[in-house]
C-alpha cells in the first residue's frame, strides 16, 4: 500500500477509536507470547532481561480483562478445529503461548491458569530440559552489572554507569546473536575469558527438567509444543539441518513426555528466522501448526497459513491502550496493512 494513504488510513482508524478498522480486521482471534512468569520481587533483581517476565498478578488481570471483553480462552488444538471450520465463531478467542520451557511457568504460572482455567502451550526447546542451553543472556547482565569492565574479543568497554552498562549489554547481545550459534560453546568463553561453566549455569535452575515437563504433559490445561533441539535461528541452515531442529525436537519431546507433539514455534520467530521453505519444512515434519514473533491477528483465511501463525508479546509493560489496538485491528493494519496472512514468495 502507498505509504502515504496507509498513514492516513491508520490515522482514520486511530481517531474512530477502532470502530472502522474491527469488523475488517479483528479476525477471529489472537494469539499471544510470554517467556518467563515471576513475582514481582523476583521480577525486579533482573535489568536487562525483565522484560521476559510477567507477574502472576499482572498475568491475572490480563485475563480477566479479555474475559470482561467476552473473549474465551483455546488450546492450539481447539484453534486447530476452529480453523478448520467455515464460520467465525460468535466469542472471539485469545490463545496463550509460552516459549522455551522455564520452571516458573509452572511455578507461578500454572496456579493462575488453573485459577482462571485457561489453557495454555508450552513451546520446549530440548535443550533446556538437556541442560545444554547456553542461557547467555542471564549471564551476560550478571557480567555487566558486576564489573566496571568489559571484555569482548579486542575490545575493553566501559560499564561503570547505568547507561554504559545498558549500552554495553546492547552492543554485546547484538555480537553475540550475529555469532554462529552452533559455536557458542567454544566462542563466548573465547571471546570473553569467562569458563564454560558460568555461562552454562542458568540452565540448571531456571528450566523445567524431564520431570516436569512428563508430570505436567497430562494436565488438562496444558500442551507441549516443539521448539527446535538447540533453539537456533532457522534461516541459513540447510533443509536436512532445518529438519533435524524440527523432527529430532518432535520426537524427543514426544519419547520423554509420552504425549503426542502437533505445534510448533520458530526460535526467534521473526520475518528473517523464516521462509516459504521453512513454512513447508514445518508442514512435512509432522506439525499441524507453527507460531511466529510477528505482529497480527488470526483470521479463518490462516487454515491454509497454518504454519505461519501471528503472536504478540504479552509481558508486564503491556498496557491496555496497546491490548485495544490489537483488539481492534489497529496494530495489525499497522503492521500488516490490509494483509491477514503472511505470504512468502
Amino acid at each position: 500500500m502507498n505509504n502515504w494513504l496507509h498513514h492516513k488510513t491508520l490515522g482514520l482508524f486511530v481517531k474512530t477509536k477502532g470502530k472502522l478498522s474491527r469488523p475488517m480486521l479483528a479476525g477471529m482471534g489472537h494469539i499471544f507470547m510470554l517467556h518467563r512468569i515471576l513475582p514481582f520481587e523476583d521480577r525486579e533483581q533482573y535489568t536487562f532481561n525483565k522484560g521476559l517476565a510477567i507477574t502472576p498478578s499482572t498475568l491475572q488481570q490480563r485475563i480477566r480483562y479479555f474475559k470482561a471483553q467476552g473473549y474465551r480462552f483455546i488450546s492450539m488444538d481447539q484453534l486447530m478445529l476452529e480453523l478448520q471450520s467455515s464460520a467465525s465463531p460468535r466469542n472471539k478467542f485469545i490463545c496463550i503461548t509460552l516459549d522455551d520451557g522455564y520452571l516458573d511457568n509452572f511455578t507461578y504460572g500454572l496456579p493462575v491458569f488453573e485459577a482462571e482455567e485457561v489453557p495454555f502451550t508450552l513451546y520446549v526447546t530440548n535443550c533446556f530440559p538437556n541442560e545444554t542451553a547456553l542461557m547467555w543472556w542471564f549471564t551476560l547482565e550478571e557480567i555487566i552489572q558486576n564489573k566496571d569492565c568489559v571484555y569482548f574479543g579486542n575490545e575493553t568497554l566501559v560499564s561503570a554507569s547505568p547507561a554504559q552498562k545498558t549500552a554495553v549489554f546492547e552492543l554485546l547481545r547484538n555480537k553475540i546473536l550475529r555469532l554462529p550459534q552452533r559455536e557458542l560453546h567454544r566462542l563466548l568463553p573465547e571471546l570473553t575469558s569467562v569458563p564454560i561453566d558460568d555461562w552454562q549455569r542458568p540452565v540448571q535452575s531456571l528450566t523445567a527438567s524431564w520431570d516436569t515437563l512428563k508430570k505436567y504433559a497430562i494436565h488438562p490445561l496444558v500442551t507441549i509444543g516443539a521448539h527446535t533441539v538447540n533453539h537456533v535461528s532457522l534461516a541459513g541452515l540447510s533443509d536436512d539441518e532445518v529438519r533435524h531442529e524440527m523432527i529430532r525436537s518432535r520426537e524427543e519431546m514426544a519419547e520423554k513426555t509420552g504425549v503426542e507433539v502437533k505445534h510448533f514455534a520458530y526460535p526467534y520467530g521473526g520475518l528473517m528466522d523464516v521462509s516459504y521453505r521453512t513454512m513447508q519444512l514445518a508442514m512435512e515434519s509432522g506439525f499441524q501448526s507453527a507460531v511466529l514473533n510477528h505482529p497480527g491477528n488470526v483470521f479463518l483465511a490462516h487454515e491454509t497459513s497454518r504454519m505461519a501463525l501471528p503472536r504478540y508479546p504479552l509481558g508486564e509493560e503491556t498496557s491496555t491502550e496497546e491490548l485495544q489496538y490489537i483488539t481492534n485491528g489497529i496494530r495489525h493494519f499497522s503492521v500488516n496493512g490490509w494483509r491477514k496472512c503472511i505470504k512468502y514468495a
